[in-house]
């Protein structure tokens, strides 16, 4: 699991910004979306198992904060979505 420590100063900042909209935001909440995506062995599996086994994996091993950032700009579906088309 990606703990926020492991963030840069940066996504850090992103993901507890209330503003939306800058680039900067929008930039450190995706990096810090691609590193728990990495880290968190098992994301392709679950995806792989359908959005049941997805929004488990999700809930088990993405940090709060980070799930808290995506909420602020995607839903979870969508994300899987995207995940899905890739593989």
């Amino acid at each position: 699991m990606l703990t926020e420590a492991e963030l840069t100063p940066e996504e850090r900042s992103a993901l507890h910004s209330d503003d939306v909209t800058t680039e900067a935001v929008v930039q450190g909440r995706f990096s810090a979306l691609d590193k728990a995506v990495k880290k968190g062995k098992g994301c392709v599996a679950a995806v792989k198992k359908g959005w049941t086994a997805y929004k488990v994996w999700y809930n088990d091993k993405v940090p709060r904060a980070i799930r808290w950032a995506i909420a602020w700009a995607s839903d979870v579906y969508t994300i899987y979505a995207y995940i899905r088309s890739q593989i």
